[in-house]
């Protein structure tokens, strides 16, 4: 397979690479597409850009960090070695896509941005495995990081990364991503205070321009320094609108100022992004369980008036069984007693009756007004019996 280079093309000469074209550079070295002869395969290789000791040192640990690092979204080292010049370089794979800073400027709407939280997950992770190892990248900017066509997330240019507990070495990388503690070191301080919170203040600043579109600190680099040490970002909400709490929760924590105040390391920045609940104040977190389990809430709450209705239901036919039952009873017992009143009434009525007619009577010493008052109470009876017999 052949190519036109072009006279852009630095000379390199390797009989396994063949140079393209030019796709980007950094402080360390320019990288190139290339074409791996022995694998039929197209590559990014990267070509230290001076031959001072310096800078060569400064690559060699590059690329033995980079190739140390071995994450899903940390860009891997396929080779390394020198042509035929003696110049260094090192090879990843050739992954199509777009810088963040790209992303970010082409999305025209929050939500477009917010699609790139996912990604901004991945180099959290990737961050955070990097800390784990004990390295902290030092330069972290949506230029350092690429988006690959299928979603994939690389984080690279580790030029500047450095071993926890190691003398610190060169100072560099942007000012706008930096943070309050490496502004100090820049501009005299103890570099020492640099450490993975610094990182994670830096992927702050990541996450801000993500959810706002714009960079918390702006100007020449003195004056973002300054701002850095001493300013407020302005709150995302007062900027755009639509942002869940938990994700300007998690940015702001990550923009203290105190770093003992940060994320610990950009694992636990992760793991608050990833459960966002971690983050938020007790009240809100009742609402985003509610939100969260909404058709669960609400199916439960359909079941439980089911089942009170059902109960109140047979609770109500007891309760009508029972005072149908008393009121059988009542009705039994009011019945026996008229039964017992017209059996009294009767039988006093035929005695009465009897009485009067009898011929003791007319010898009794009774007087008129005595058998007057007899014949009033049974007349009555007379009649109610003559009803009933009917």
């Amino acid at each position: 397979m052949t190519y036109d280079t072009g006279n852009s093309l630095p000379s390199f000469i390797h009989k396994r690479y063949k140079l393209i074209e030019r796709i980007g550079g950094g402080g360390q070295g320019e990288v190139y597409k290339a074409y791996d002869n022995v694998l039929s395969r197209d590559v990014a290789l990267k070509i230290c850009s001076s031959t001072q000791s310096a800078f060569v040192k400064q690559f060699i640990s590059e690329a033995m960090i980079t190739g140390e690092l071995e994450h899903p979204s940390i860009i891997p080292i396929h080779d390394f070695g020198k042509d035929e010049h003696d110049q260094h370089f090192y090879v990843m794979p050739y992954s199509p896509g777009e810088r963040l800073s790209d992303k970010i400027k082409s999305s025209k709407t929050v939500e477009d941005r917010l699609r790139l939280l996912e990604n901004f997950k991945d180099i959290c992770n990737a961050i955070g495995y990097a800390h784990s190892k004990g390295y902290i990248h030092r330069d972290l900017k949506p230029d350092n990081i690429i988006i690959g066509t299928f979603g994939e997330t690389y984080v690279f240019d580790w030029g500047l990364s450095h071993k926890l507990g190691e003398k610190s070495g060169v100072l560099g990388g942007s000012a706008s991503y930096s943070s309050p503690e490496y502004a100090q070191a820049r501009l005299g301080g103890d570099s020492s205070l640099i450490d993975k919170r610094s990182d994670v203040f830096s992927l702050g600043i990541i996450l801000y321009e993500i959810l706002t579109g714009e960079r918390p600190f702006t100007g020449i680099e003195l004056e973002v320094f300054q701002k850095m040490m001493a300013e407020t970002p302005k709150k995302i909400n007062k900027i755009v609108r639509g942002i869940p709490y938990e994700y300007i929760a998690c940015c702001m924590k990550a923009l203290k100022k105190d770093p003992d105040e940060r994320f610990h390391d950009a694992k636990e920045f992760a793991d608050a992004l990833i459960n966002e609940t971690i983050i938020l104040p007790w009240w809100l977190k009742i609402i985003r369980n509610i939100q969260k389990h909404k058709v669960k809430l609400i199916s439960s709450i359909v079941f439980i008036l089911i089942l009170v209705a059902i109960i109140l239901f047979f609770a109500g036919n007891k309760n009508r069984e029972l005072n149908n039952i008393s009121h059988a009873r009542t009705l039994n017992i009011l019945g026996t007693n008229m039964e017992k009143e017209k059996d009294f009434n009767r039988a006093y009525f035929y005695q009465s009756e009897a009485y009067l007619k009898s011929p003791e009577i007319k010898s009794a010493p009774y007087s008129r007004e005595r058998m007057a008052e007899l014949f009033l109470k049974i007349t009555p009876l007379q009649k109610q019996i003559e009803f009933e017999d009917r």
